[in-house]
């Protein structure tokens, strides 16, 4: 039982070294007056999730970031096709989001 337990845990380890790790870091701080939402400080995470992927031996060239601007509707859409084209089976891939999020009503008691 050991040694099927050992050849289990030899293939998965085998699995992830052979997987790519890729990420988008979405950060929105500064919206529009007439969104009526003010600026906070998302942009702040930036470097710090950066950071924190590049430790985790993500390649820099791996890692996506969409800023203010460039996070828009048709921006992101067009990040996460660019990032569905890259990955492959048992890739790593990691989505963060910062900024403002809204409460809606619970109309389904989840």
């Amino acid at each position: 039982m050991k040694k099927i337990i050992l050849v289990l845990l030899i293939c998965f380890s085998i699995q992830f070294l052979h997987a790519e790790k890729y990420a988008l870091i979405i950060a929105v701080g500064n919206y529009p007056k007439k969104t009526g939402w003010s600026t906070i400080s998302s942009v702040n995470d930036v470097p710090l999730i950066k950071q924190t992927l590049l430790n985790q031996k993500f390649e820099e060239a791996n890692i996506t970031l969409l800023i203010d601007e460039q996070a828009t509707y048709a921006g992101i859409k067009e990040a996460l096709n660019n990032l569905l084209s890259k990955i492959k089976p048992d890739d790593i891939v990691v989505i963060h989001y910062s900024g403002h999020g809204q409460q809606i009503f619970d109309d389904n008691d989840e």
